[in-house]
């Protein structure tokens, strides 16, 4: 059983205060149940395995935030709203004005949030110390940005960037083209694994992917793509001991540890689930560093 997830990131510079600092802030912002009227909330929570609220792991500490958000399907909005609508309508014999229709579409969902289902999301976040590297396990952008405000709010000030490589999209699509070509290894210690994906922006989105074998047996075809517009949107790299897919906004997905992890005691669940994560704070710095010093990230100013 995987206890400290890191399947997908996205990546901040953040200067942070040391564990027992931020532990007093963060007090400020616990998670508290969401109330009948509000459609999402969010807070720090405890750390359901280790029972605390900053978890020290090897290289820095771990934090966890709740989210809980109404879940209102827009089907049932909508079939709401057109029963209502065709009732005032036919009452009055008259059409409803689009801002009058859009009125009572916010009076549904304002009465259904009274009653929806709630949904809710644990998002950790691994920070090295050291490197002053954010890194939150989640592929939702939104998510992501919900971790650094709590932050931010908590501790009244904290200065965050997010890592945008220069020209990174140029950057993989040049890469990918150069290892095509000449079969150099265009990421200085990082391999081209088994997948790539390419998109291009027309009258409707393209996407193309290929996996496996096909890449190498496909290797004139996708040369050709590049050459018609199409830029590279993911590809999956590997270095010793992880994999993982790197997008063109420098995001991780399906990151994967290619072995598994001792433990000296298996049944310390809140043992484990720190060296897992103090493991895996380790592999991700070392992609990321490795990764922003061969795409040439220049830090803001």
């Amino acid at each position: 059983m995987k206890l400290a997830q890191i399947k997908n990131a996205i990546v901040f510079k953040a200067t942070l205060p040391n564990a027992d600092l931020l532990e007093g802030h963060m007090k400020e912002c616990m998670f508290s149940d969401i109330s009948e009227t509000e459609f999402a909330r969010s807070g720090f929570a405890v750390n359901t395995i280790t029972g605390e609220l900053v978890t020290p792991i090897t290289g820095g500490y771990a934090i966890t935030v709740r989210r809980d958000e109404k879940v209102i399907p827009s089907s049932v909005v909508k079939k709401e709203v057109e029963t209502r609508v065709a009732a005032i309508e036919l009452n009055s014999e008259c059409k409803l004005k689009r801002k009058d229709k859009t009125v009572i579409k916010n009076n549904v969902i304002v009465e259904l949030c009274k009653t929806a289902f709630v949904k809710t999301t644990y998002l950790f976040a691994y920070y090295d110390e050291a490197n002053k590297l954010l890194i939150v396990a989640t592929g939702s952008k939104p998510l992501s940005d919900i971790v650094v405000s709590l932050l931010v709010k908590a501790c009244g000030s904290v200065k965050t960037e997010t890592i945008n490589v220069s020209d990174v999209k140029h950057g993989l699509t040049t890469r990918l083209r150069t290892y095509l070509t000449s079969g150099l290894e265009p990421f200085e210690g990082f391999r081209f694994s088994d997948f790539i994906q390419l998109g291009r922006l027309g009258d409707q989105k393209e996407i193309i992917k290929y996996s496996g074998s096909e890449i190498d047996d496909m290797q004139q075809e996708i040369i050709d793509k590049l050459d018609a517009g199409f830029i590279v949107e993911k590809v999956r790299l590997d270095i010793d001991g992880i994999s993982f897919q790197l997008t063109e906004k420098f995001h991780f997905k399906a990151i994967n540890l290619l072995s598994d992890i001792n433990y000296q005691n298996e049944d310390d669940l809140p043992y484990r689930w720190r060296q897992e994560a103090g493991v895996k704070l380790f592999f991700m710095r070392t992609v990321v560093l490795g990764l922003v010093s061969v795409l040439e990230y220049k830090a803001e100013k």
